[in-house]
């Protein structure tokens, strides 16, 4: 969680913490429920477009999650 909160050792921690979302989207981490997903959308455009696949893993966990989100709502 550190590496992830201080932007460090990216490469070495965003595939761990996308395991870990795709079992959990809404895992805590230290924090509140969701606080993992959160601090990943949180890395920077340079990380992400030299890290594509990755980019869309991410993006579908959220989009399944705002999904989620709005099937509630209704």
């Amino acid at each position: 969680m550190v590496c992830l909160q201080e932007r460090v050792l990216l490469e070495q921690c965003v595939p761990f913490f996308i395991e870990i979302l795709d079992k959990n989207p809404l895992h805590p981490g230290y924090f509140e429920k969701g606080y993992v997903l959160c601090a990943v959308t949180l890395i920077d455009k340079i990380f992400w477009d030299n890290h594509k696949d990755w980019y869309l893993r991410v993006k579908s966990i959220m989009d399944g999650v705002l999904d989620s989100c709005e099937n509630k709502a209704d």
